[in-house]
């Protein structure tokens, strides 16, 4: 005889939302049902370190919702008896989903579909602690199955199913850790019940720290009947929805993302599309916690359709790009999105500074990199702030996603595979020269009203002393090394900008052209062919299996297409890719559009090179000459420009260039930006009361010490930035940090300059601000 809970206590458990309540709750239950038990989750009595597996709490919840997913996945495919090569196909032939994605889709479709999986912010009297509930219509389970399923670890319950986002993590039970009590409750599905009773299950999972004296850790247990067997709930169905698995996490650890649920920055609409760029399916968030939030009327509800949904809206991007790239037979393919955020928007409103690069799999974030590592490998100090890159892998073949992807999201495998697909991406963004085009306008608008003081002296002193860093356009004042042509060169003022209006292009092509006439590339290296089609943006990716280049026998078998990408106003970059063998030789290169059911036949023929790595600039002189230095100072009126935002406290920002892809570590220019109200060094100037040439003169003596000092910490910077990438972890250098150790310094050059003036007390009062 199976223990099942009286109607009163069923219904009070999807009432209470705070641990005094569930304490309650349990005691009543001891009294109802004669007894309970405890039982060790997953049948493992040290299983703390298993579902310990996570160290973040917000992306321990984030597995809450994808097993809601894979649960509303799953029972599509067990009432039909089939499967589905990935979850995005399974939405596709199962829920209606665009094979354009969630993006393409009606906002009343998306808003249909997110109503079989909902997560629900409750108030548990502690603002950084709600208690949250996530809610399927999914498979369910029957109560015996509890101990397999919902309350096991270890078990392959997805290893065979390709239709569902989850494979490469612990799963939900990471979550028991930052919740004070977990409820779980579940019902199966009417449609798989096959003759089993319709009953509804459910249990309590809680931390039990044992005895310390004997135990070095404890242990989580599930709440059971005292035979052992799975308690039930005497109700016809679940509340909301009627059948599927109902979560609640009692007081979970929330902090960074604790705001009212719909507000665009640290709230589950942040969390939810910041971790799933790309979800099968869409999911509604709900907040309740109306006395908490006044920005909440009643009960607020919002659709979360991911981060690709969000950047591909209109007017959200100035500039983006879709690749697949081809990455072998080993390895697979993956797939680039590339977003440059307008100026309007906030960066922090799409993803966190941790989050520059996201690679995912099966929509799910599995491997970031941070916004500084993408200005430094992209070299884009200007443009990198407003910058989101999306690395799909869910092509990668099974044995590269072994080696690329750990079972936990916050980190990948370090290996060469993993390398390699990161090399390709980075070069695949080198080679876009419209990123280079809109950093460079994105510079001259934060300098268009810049002072330019710095006199050749003060160059000359900086060059004396990074000389030996320094090769650029100038020959430097010692160290000077041969150089060798870049592949993307910046221009000196930028230009128009990327064309991405397609209003005077056609719906079916009738032209197209080489752009880049005869296409140059190195043996083992990659090159852009550039093609105009005069057809609307969505042509292309949609027709890109028209799109074929063909090469004439010389270079056959030795270059091969390694991505196309998006048509832009009537443009598009291929890139082509050059084994190491190949042979140094030109050869015929014709490219075809091909669409029959559009009537769609075009080519174009031109040429393509294989040419040996040229070295046409001599060998630096290694005496005399100023190397590649810039030095612009700014107001208050620009620090909304820079990343993190400028404030009285900052002194300034050094920008290091590497743009000889042939000699990555080799500086080639180096660019600082001043700020003139910078608080000390105003507050010094005010004391002072300079005339013109007395202020250019005490200039003078303060740029040189504080620019060499901002260029030296930026190496330093750069030094442990590099040394955790060839360890494959990760390095945080807070951004506070680091503006306040430039302060100390500049304010050590102040002093020295003026010790009669108490440089240190004009800005101690207000504290650097944090980054969060």
């Amino acid at each position: 005889m199976t223990a099942k809970l009286p109607k009163d206590l069923s219904e009070q458990v999807f009432e209470i939302t705070d641990s005094g309540a569930v304490e309650d709750l349990l005691a009543e239950i001891a009294k109802a049902v004669s007894g309970v038990t405890w039982k060790p989750v997953g049948g493992i009595e040290n299983n703390v370190h298993t579902i310990e597996v996570s160290t973040d709490p917000a992306l321990a919840l984030t597995e809450r919702p994808i097993n809601g997913i894979d649960a509303v996945l799953d029972l599509a495919a067990r009432e039909r008896g089939a499967t589905a090569p990935t979850p995005h196909v399974a939405a596709q032939q199962w829920y209606g989903v665009s094979p354009a994605g969630l993006s393409a889709m009606s906002d009343e479709a998306r808003r249909s579909l997110a109503e079989m999986l909902q997560v629900t912010m409750l108030e548990s009297g502690d603002a950084k602690r709600p208690t949250i509930v996530i809610q399927d219509r999914g498979t369910g389970q029957l109560p015996d199955d509890f101990p397999k399923t919902l309350l096991s670890l270890l078990e392959s319950n997805k290893k065979e199913l390709p239709h569902v986002m989850g494979v490469y993590n612990a799963g939900g039970a990471a979550s028991y850790r930052f919740a004070e009590y977990t409820i779980i409750v579940s019902r199966l599905a009417p449609s798989l019940l096959n003759g089993h009773s319709d009953e509804i299950g459910f249990s309590i999972v809680k931390y039990n720290p044992l005895d310390p004296d004997r135990f070095k850790s404890g242990t989580y247990e599930y709440l059971a009947a005292k035979d052992g067997s799975i308690l039930r709930l005497d109700l016809a169905e679940l509340p909301d929805l009627p059948w599927g698995t109902y979560v609640k996490l009692i007081e979970y650890e929330l902090s960074r993302y604790s705001r009212a649920a719909h507000e665009p920055k640290q709230s589950l609409w942040h969390l939810f599309h910041a971790a799933l760029p790309d979800p099968a399916l869409p999911m509604r968030i709900v907040e309740r916690r109306d006395d908490r939030f006044t920005s909440v009327r009643g009960v607020e509800r919002r659709t979360v359709s991911g981060l690709l949904y969000l950047l591909s809206r209109k007017g959200t991007a100035d500039y983006s790009d879709v690749r697949e790239i081809d990455l072998g037979p080993a390895l697979g393919r993956v797939t680039l999105r590339y977003f440059v955020l307008n100026e309007g928007r906030d960066p922090d409103a799409y993803t966190t500074a941790k989050q520059g690069l996201t690679i995912t799999l099966n929509g799910q974030r599995q491997i970031t990199r941070d916004r500084s590592w993408v200005k430094r490998v992209l070299d884009l100090p200007f443009l990198y702030k407003r910058m989101v890159i999306v690395v799909d892998g869910t092509g990668l073949t099974n044995a590269a996603k072994r080696s690329v992807f750990a079972s936990t999201r916050e980190s990948g495998v370090d290996s060469p595979e993993a390398q390699e697909i990161i090399d390709r991406v980075v070069d695949e963004l080198d080679q876009d020269e419209n990123l280079s085009e809109l950093d460079e306008q994105a510079k001259h608008r934060v300098l268009e009203d810049a002072q330019k003081t710095t006199t050749k002296k003060v160059k000359k002193q900086l060059a004396e002393q990074i000389g030996a860093f320094l090769r650029g356009e100038f020959t430097g004042g010692k160290g000077g090394r041969k150089r060798k042509k870049r592949r993307r060169r910046r221009p000196h003022r930028p230009g128009p900008g990327p064309v991405i209006d397609d209003s005077a292009m056609l719906e079916t092509p009738n032209t197209l052209k080489i752009l880049n006439d005869p296409v140059r590339i190195e043996p083992g290296a990659t090159s852009s062919l550039r093609l105009e089609i005069n057809a609307k943006n969505g042509f292309l990716p949609k027709h890109s299996d028209a799109l074929s280049v063909v090469l004439g026998p010389e270079l056959a078998e030795h270059v091969s297409v390694a991505s196309k990408g998006r048509l832009l106003g009537g443009k598009v970059r291929v890139t082509l890719q050059a084994s190491p063998e190949a042979p140094i030789t030109s050869s015929t290169m014709s490219v075809a559009l091909v669409v029959p059911d559009l009537g769609v036949l075009l080519t174009a023929d031109g040429t393509i090179e294989v040419v040996r790595e040229e070295d046409t600039d001599e060998e630096d002189s290694r005496t005399g000459g100023e190397p590649n230095i810039d030095v612009n100072w700014v107001g208050k009126d620009k620090w909304t420009e820079f990343a993190p935002e400028w404030d009285e406290q900052t002194v300034g920002v050094c920008n290091i260039r590497r743009e000889d892809p042939s000699d990555p570590t080799a500086i080639t220019k180096v660019e600082w930006v001043m700020n003139t109200d910078f608080a000390s060094y105003s507050h010094v100037i005010e004391e002072k009361h300079l005339g013109e040439d007395a202020l250019a003169r005490f200039r003078e003596s303060y740029e040189y010490p504080v620019l060499l000092g901002l260029f030296r910490q930026r190496l330093a910077e750069e030094g442990k930035e590099r040394e955790a990438d060839d360890e494959g972890r990760t390095i945080e250098i807070p951004d506070d940090y680091v503006r306040g150790e430039q302060a100390r310094m500049a304010r050590a050059v102040l002093m020295a300059m003026e010790p009669n003036i108490q440089v240190a007390e004009a800005v101690e009062a207000e504290p650097v601000g944090a980054d969060v």
